[in-house]
Parts: C-alpha cells; sequence; structure tokens
C-alpha cells in the first residue's frame, strides 16, 4: 500500500468496541487508542499495559497484525553510543500492545563505539543494513524518527526504504516531526508525521493503516493526500489534546519496551559522559518580522567555555520593526 493509496481511500467509519467507564470494570479494548475518551482521559485506569519485561507476555503479536520496523538513525557519530532512543521504545510499547510484530534496526547501537572509517565507507554501510534489514523483514509500516541534526540520515534512509519497498507507509516521528511536518512530510519522502505526544496518535495510525482507512479526522498527524493520480498534497489534522496528568493519562501509558533494544550490551556499559571533541556553530537569524531565531554553540574542548547571546527585537503588533541584533562570544582557558 503507497502512501497514495492510502491517503485516497474513501474515509470509513471505524466502529470500536464499547468502553466502560473507569470503575466499571471490563476488558481492555483491543486498541491502545481506544482507551482514551475524547478529551483524552483515559477510560479505565486499571486496564493491563506494559510496565517491564514479564509484563509483555499478555500482549503476543496477532497473525493478523502489522510487522513495524522501526530505524534508529546514526546520531554524534564521534560519540559512544550511550542513549537510547525513548521515544522509538515508548511508541514501540503501545504497536506491542495492539498485537503488532515490533523489529528494531538501531544504527547507532549497532555502531558500538566512535566511528572510526571514513564518511563513505560509514555511509556504505549504514545503507547495506538498512537494504538487508528490509528485505529480511518485510515491514508492513516503517517508523522513523529522531531530532533535527539526525535530518540528512533521516532523509536518506527514508529515500532508501523508498526504493527497496515503495508501496510501504513510512511514518516520521520525534522532534524532528513536530519542529516542521509539514516540511518534513514534503522533503524526507514519508507518508506520515505524528506530532507531538505520539503513544496514542501512533496506535491510531496504525489501526487506521491495517483496516486500509483513511487518516481523515486523527488528530495529530500530518500526511499526503492524493489530489489525483500523480498529485498530491499536504493535509495536517491539528495536535492532538495533550494527556492529563497523573491516573487520568499519563500514569496509564506503557513503559518503554526497552527489551527490543540493546540496553545491556551497548546503551548501559558505554560511557555517558563522553566528551564531545567537535565543534558545532549555528547562528540563527531571523529573516522576517515574527520568526524566530537561535543560536546553538557547543564546546570544543575541556577548557573551553562557550557563551553565545542572541537577541532579535521584532515588534510583531505592527509593521514596523526594529533590526534585530546579536552578539555572541567564547572564552578558552
Amino acid at each position: 500500500m503507497s502512501g497514495g493509496d492510502m491517503a485516497t481511500q474513501t474515509p470509513q467509519i471505524v466502529e470500536f468496541p464499547s468502553i466502560r467507564r473507569a470503575g466499571q470494570g471490563g476488558a481492555a479494548p483491543a486498541r491502545f487508542h481506544e482507551r482514551f475518551g475524547s478529551d483524552n482521559h483515559v477510560l479505565d485506569a486499571a486496564w493491563p499495559r506494559i510496565t517491564t519485561q514479564a509484563s509483555e507476555a499478555p500482549f503476543a503479536p496477532r497473525r493478523d497484525g502489522l510487522r513495524v520496523l522501526l530505524i534508529n538513525a546514526p546520531i554524534r557519530e564521534w560519540s559512544f553510543p550511550n542513549i537510547l532512543p525513548i521515544g522509538h521504545a515508548y511508541v514501540a510499547a503501545v504497536a506491542a500492545m495492539d498485537g503488532h510484530t515490533i523489529d528494531v534496526l538501531d544504527l547507532n547501537a549497532e555502531r558500538k563505539q566512535p566511528v572510526k572509517s571514513s564518511p563513505e565507507a560509514f555511509v556504505k554501510w549504514v545503507e547495506s543494513r538498512v537494504t538487508e534489514t528490509l528485505e529480511q523483514r518485510r515491514p508492513d509500516v516503517i517508523g522513523l524518527g529522531g531530532i533535527i541534526t539526525q535530518y540528512s540520515w533521516i532523509r536518506r534512509i527514508a529515500n532508501l526504504c523508498r526504493r527497496v519497498h515503495p508501496d510501504v507507509p513510512i511514518v516520521l516521528g520525534g522532534g524532528i516531526a513536530s519542529s516542521m511536518p509539514e516540511f518534513m512530510v514534503r522533503r524526507l519522502g514519508v507518508d506520515v508525521v505524528v506530532q507531538e505526544e505520539g503513544e496514542i496518535t501512533f496506535s491510531e495510525v496504525l489501526h487506521r493503516l491495517e483496516r486500509r482507512a483513511s487518516l481523515e479526522g486523527v488528530k495529530g498527524v500530518a500526511y499526503r493526500h492524493a489530489i489525483r493520480p500523480g498529485e498530491w498534497d499536504v493535509r495536517n489534522n491539528g495536535l492532538r489534546p495533550s494527556l492529563p496528568s497523573r491516573a487520568l493519562g499519563l500514569d496509564t501509558l506503557p513503559w518503554p519496551l526497552r527489551s527490543r533494544w540493546a540496553e545491556d550490551e551497548v546503551y548501559k556499559i558505554n560511557p555517558v559522559g563522553h566528551l564531545n571533541w567537535q565543534t558545532k556553530w549555528i547562528d540563527g537569524a531571523a529573516v522576517a518580522p515574527g520568526q524566530y531565531s537561535l543560536s546553538m554553540i557547543s564546546a570544543k574542548r575541556i577548557g573551553c567555555a562557550a557563551l553565545a547571546r542572541s537577541s532579535t527585537r521584532w515588534n510583531i503588533s505592527s509593521s514596523a520593526t526594529t533590526p534585530p541584533t546579536s552578539t555572541s562570544s567564547t572564552t578558552c582557558s
């Protein structure tokens, strides 16, 4: 099923099983997103969820469930991989609770240590691992995600996924997706972007994809919408309301599905405080009234303290503007 086919399906009314209010008992709904009402309050906080590896057992994969492949792109190649992709692990837990089969390709963990080969050799290795995994696992849905500094890698991987499996929907999440959802749909070649909190939204997206139903009305997504053969635009359904706190919402989310990642073999044994031996400076500047700017710097080595100040003054309430000013300084001892 291609992204275009997905978007052109006639919207279907999805009939969900009746859901009992909290305290009334009853079995949990078949899909995680069905546990929440229109106000995003959980309907029964006592329903079981994944919290430990032992608690995964009741949520066995369904024979008719989807095979979901989650790919973690490389990040900070100069450093030891020491941060498990927690966002991937959260949505993996939700997908597992919905009865889908979860496969993981963690390109960051597989390198195990700072990359010492040439950039060309590392790119070749990444592409070979992605191609090999796609051919072996043959996923029904591909999930990508991360932060904005992974943009180039995610774009490369998304394009490769499209070449190998052109009809498999690609779903993007994480900070990179929420920052500029429409832009990412257009530039990265993905079919669906999940914005902000992804657990409930990802569950509903997978449910729609499984039923080959339209994504119309699914809050929290932007997606490709086919206008006519060979032509499409981007639809943004708006944000899903945030989950309420504690037992009304956040406390009823599953814990990350850590068992699918090399936590003990890689992430727990690598030093958390590994030094950033690279220097990266991004001098942000607003180019139009009302836009924001952001300047970032990372220290080159121990003993080098960096200070960046950026001040942009715009009178958004009127047509008059004050030219932006910015200063930056670094001092090394």
